[in-house]
């Protein structure tokens, strides 16, 4: 018996070393939804002391707990709320909050339940993950591929780029109104190669190699010929 205590001990140190361990926000919730045991990782991006989030809710109100698009979250439909009851796991949902001792932030948070043997739900285990400077940062990137998108279509120039490292390619609509083509037609190196003048062709390539090759030059200027859908130049 004592051996048993002893190994049951050490076992319990390990998972409590691993647990505290973790840079990941862990939780550990009963049958009811209420926080049993928490690491340190969740305590400091939760902003509160493991005592202060014992006992604690997560539907609770005080979280102020909001959808990615901003609306709130129900109290049925947090992720940890919605594992316990449905028997499942619920996973990288995006949740927000704005706790005035933490902020507006954004997890992304896995709510995966423990059935016991019989299949009577005995807590939730619940990870969760700060992604707020991520997901600022793909807010950031779809403003500013809102603001290129509104110059593009409010400019008379074709607009054209080239990823060389991957060879994909965006084609401004304009692009194909000055070649009087449909915008379905697929534009790749072979077709340019087949539209442009068969004298500018090299030159041009040439010209581009020069430009890329030269890493203190940002940008270039070069004219050749296209041929429109009417047969003309």
């Amino acid at each position: 018996l004592t051996n048993i205590r002893r190994d049951l001990r050490r076992s319990e140190d390990r998972f409590r070393a691993l647990f505290d361990g973790l840079e990941v926000g862990v939780v550990v919730q009963d049958a009811d939804n209420r926080i049993l045991l928490t690491n340190p990782a969740a305590a400091r991006t939760l902003g509160l002391r493991d005592d202060e989030l014992r006992g604690l809710l997560s539907s609770d109100p005080r979280w102020q707990l909001v959808r990615e698009d901003g609306r709130p979250f129900e109290p049925d439909q947090v992720p940890s709320v919605v594992a316990a009851r449905e028997r499942r796991s619920v996973r990288n949902v995006v949740v927000g909050t704005r706790l005035p001792h933490v902020g507006s932030r954004m997890w992304e948070v896995t709510a995966t339940p423990q059935l016991g043997p019989d299949g009577a739900l005995q807590h939730v285990i619940v990870t969760f993950v700060d992604v707020t400077e991520r997901k600022q940062a793909e807010a950031a990137l779809r403003a500013s591929e809102r603001r290129l998108s509104l110059a593009i279509s409010a400019t008379s120039d074709a607009v054209w780029e080239v990823d060389y490292q991957t060879g994909a390619a965006y084609y401004s609509p304009r692009w194909f109104e000055m070649l009087g083509c449909s915008p379905d037609l697929p534009m790749t190196v072979d077709t340019w190669r087949s539209l442009c003048h068969p004298d500018d062709v090299e030159p041009t390539l040439e010209r581009i190699r020069i430009a890329l090759e030269n890493e203190e030059q940002s940008a270039y200027e070069v004219e050749f010929r296209m041929k429109r859908a009417d047969g003309t130049w």
